[in-house]
């Protein structure tokens, strides 16, 4: 009398591992609000929200640009053929 062996229960996906690729920008989502409301929880005596929130959002822009734009660059200048090892931002 032969025995057969009874088929494994597969464990179920955990929420995060069904999302795939959208964990990375719920990470990023999760972390740019965690900032902010620090931001705004320690600034909120001196400033109204709405100029800590025009802030935040002209600092993240204006240091943000740069390093764009030395990303964008480097993607021409490597489409082109180009091996440009001194971009700068």
């Amino acid at each position: 009398m032969a025995t057969q062996a009874l088929p494994l229960a597969q464990p179920k996906a955990s929420i995060l591992s069904r999302l795939g690729n959208a964990r990375r920008y719920l990470m990023i989502a999760i972390v740019i609000g965690a900032l902010l409301l620090i931001t705004v929880l320690v600034g909120r005596k001196e400033n109204t929200i709405a100029d800590i929130v025009a802030s935040f959002i002209a600092t993240t822009i204006t240091f943000a640009t740069p390093l764009a734009l030395g990303a964008l660059s480097g993607i021409y200048c490597e489409r082109s053929g180009v091996v440009n090892i001194a971009i700068e931002a």
